[in-house]
């Protein structure tokens, strides 16, 4: 954007001319952005749907008004008739205007939007349109959710524009939204000051005040603490906290990513954009949660499920401490892990809908003491309670999930045919995804292991396009009955969403095995060199054994080729760290490649010096050797010469 600034003339009318010029080429940024954004958001929307697709072009995609529909559906809940045809430019017409006037059901204002609009596929009218939708849909019904206990102040109420909203007031207890009389863009601000305030973060707007990505990351941290050390962070660039941001939310919160890190990390970033990313944090917020353990029950599973008979009476705070609520969270651990094993093994047989009903009541009713449960655990960790309170519960709450785990894989192999393929697919794929990287010690067994998981990883990798079209066919037989009809609508948009994550996460899973397998191998062949180079260092007994170590030099260095071995294999290391640095996403990453990559070329600098280096050593102690055997020769002789001569007399008397 400097760069820009800088080209503007000085003069008036030079001046004007390249101001214009300049805002149509920030607008153009703001359009890209915003396109990138919506069809993000919009594809993580028609995942939900029955017949779930996807949009690769915004601007193209829309124009026969199924995706609109599909999305508007999504959105509402709703039916909608539609033309099926999907060639005809007359069903496509009738179908974007049954979409219109849906909208202006809704009382959405579409202003200059028509019908030949979205057909031509106009993109200021498309992104318009979708902006709309986000704002009444999303936002509006968000931002009215929102309560403070005092008023906004007047410089919250200014940071933003004036646009009102016109959704229609609640009934119900007034919110902050309409209370107060803010937009719901201007109720969304208030909340995100609030939060990131609390961890000493001002957030004054919804585009320069993003640009750090310490907006994200407070608001994060403030709605779970022990996932953002903000100290750690404010030494880093704009970008690496940005990817920090979307990855936690991504990875914990189940906040698509919407943006990129380059998106934001610009002079003026879109405010659309990123008002469209911050409300999924206020949706994540708004999710019903179970409160500390202070002021729980821990209740048995809900019915009507036959296996939760365990009636555990409830925690009362003011009659059991501490170690006695460890104790029977514990225990209820316990017994909903036995139940959950049992029904496991009752399953087989049973209906795949009804396999999965059941699995989602057990899943539902642990997920609603999750948070009661890590309470506890780090309440046990600060208070002075026997350790082995807290070592009973991790280990009981850690064999919970494996066995949920093992649900999990068990609903994904026993989908029926063909989708069965794609369930053990996704399964495989994030199974490599969560492999363990620590550092290995054995570099060559860890080179060969690291080959061998990439190998494995790009065959499957190729297999995606062809599980994708076997997910997407079946998705669409689901209202037509038969075989699709059985896997329930919650476990397609699971898979879905799934499969799309693994497809996405696998793109810089690649690369890190790219590096592993390429450092490891470097790694290994200096390993490998260890021993021969501790022996040439002598000592040097004898000529024959120096000779003998110039062999196993020559046969090691000239014969094998080591040195060209070490620096292809250095080649592919540095590629693979060129190509780790040059993905954004993997930001958190970089130092330590670049790390490993400078280690490894300054280990072989030295052992490469010291290859030729011993070499002249050799040689010169053969030669050195050579000269002392010659020379000895010379000397027996010139003895056993001066042993024959006569001794003359003046040196006898």
């Amino acid at each position: 954007m400097a760069s820009m600034e800088s080209s503007v003339p000085e003069g008036d009318e030079g001046t004007g001319m390249n101001i214009d010029h300049v805002k149509l080429m920030l607008q153009a940024e703001h359009d890209q952005v915003q396109n990138r954004t919506f069809t993000n958001w919009m594809n993580t929307q028609l995942a939900k749907h029955q017949t779930p697709s996807t949009v690769n072009d915004l601007f193209t995609d829309l124009q026969n008004g199924h995706r609109l529909l599909d999305l508007l559906e999504v959105l509402s809940g709703q039916q909608l008739p539609r033309e099926r045809g999907l060639r005809n430019p007359i069903q496509w017409r009738s179908n974007i205007e049954t979409a219109l006037k849906f909208l202006r059901k809704k009382s959405i204002k579409l202003v200059n939007i028509n019908v030949p609009d979205i057909v031509e596929g106009r993109p200021t009218i498309i992104l318009g349109l979708i902006w709309s939708i986000i704002l009444h849909f999303h936002l509006e019904e968000l931002a009215g959710s929102l309560e403070f206990s005092r008023p906004p102040s007047v410089e919250s109420l200014c940071s933003l524009d004036s646009e009102s909203s016109w959704s229609p007031p609640r009934r119900h207890s007034p919110s902050l939204h309409t209370k107060w009389k803010v937009s719901a863009r201007k109720a969304l601000l208030l909340w995100a000051q609030d939060k990131a305030k609390k961890v000493g973060i001002e957030i004054h707007n919804f585009n320069t005040s993003w640009r750090s990505g310490l907006a994200f990351l407070a608001i994060i941290r403030a709605l779970q603490p022990g996932l953002v050390d903000m100290e750690k962070l404010r030494n880093r660039t704009n970008r690496e906290n940005l990817e920090e941001a979307f990855r936690i939310a991504e990875q914990h919160f189940n906040i698509a990513r919407l943006l990129e890190a380059q998106d934001v990390d610009v002079v003026n970033p879109d405010e659309k954009s990123i008002i469209t990313y911050v409300s999924q944090f206020l949706q994540f917020s708004k999710q019903p949660a179970t409160g500390e353990w202070e002021s729980e029950e821990l209740a048995p599973l809900a019915q009507p499920s036959a296996l939760f008979r365990n009636k555990l009476r409830p925690f009362h705070r003011d009659q059991e401490d501490l170690t006695r609520k460890a104790e029977e969270i514990t225990e209820w651990l316990s017994q909903n892990e036995k139940e959950l094993s049992e029904a496991l093994v009752q399953a087989v047989g049973v209906r795949y809908e009804e396999k999965y009903q059941m699995f989602q009541r057990y899943d539902a009713a642990i997920n609603d003491r999750k948070k009661s449960i890590m309470a506890v655990l780090s309440a046990l960790k600060k208070a002075s309670s026997p350790p082995g309170d807290r070592v009973r519960l991790k280990q009981t709450w850690t064999k919970l999930r494996a066995t949920m785990k093992e649900w999990e894989v068990a609903l994904d192999y026993s989908l029926p045919p063909p989708l069965d393929s794609v369930g053990a697919w996704v399964c495989t794929v994030e199974s490599h995804l969560t492999e363990d990287s620590t550092e290995e010690l054995d570099y060559e067994e860890a080179a060969s292991r690291a080959h061998t998981n990439l190998q494995m990883f790009k065959a499957l990798m190729e297999e995606n396009k062809v599980h994708l079209g076997i997910l997407q066919d079946f998705a669409a037989q689901a209202g037509a009955g038969g075989v699709a009809q059985t896997v329930p609508q919650q476990k397609m948009e699971e898979l879905l969403r799934r499969f799309m994550g693994v497809r996405v996460t696998a793109k810089h899973h690649g690369v890190r095995l790219e590096f592993r397998a390429s450092r490891y191998s470097v790694l290994a062949l200096l390993s490998s060199s260890t021993v021969r180079l501790d022996s040439w260092r002598g000592p040097y007994t004898d000529q024959a054994k120096v000779e003998h170590l110039l062999l196993d030099w020559k046969g090691f260095v000239e014969g094998e080729r080591f040195p060209a071995r070490v620096e292809a294999a250095l080649d592919r290391l540095r590629k693979a760290v060129g190509e780790c640095v040059s993905r954004a996403a993997l930001a958190g990453d970089h130092e330590h490649v670049t790390n490993c990559l400078r280690e490894a070329e300054s280990e072989w600098s030295e052992r490469s010096k010291f290859l030729w280096d011993v070499k002249e050593v050799l040689e010169r102690v053969i030669t050195t050797w050579g000269l002392y055997r010659e020379a000895g020769r010379s000397l027996w002789g010139w003895f056993s010469e001066a042993h024959k001569m006569p001794i003359p007399s003046e040196v006898l008397y």
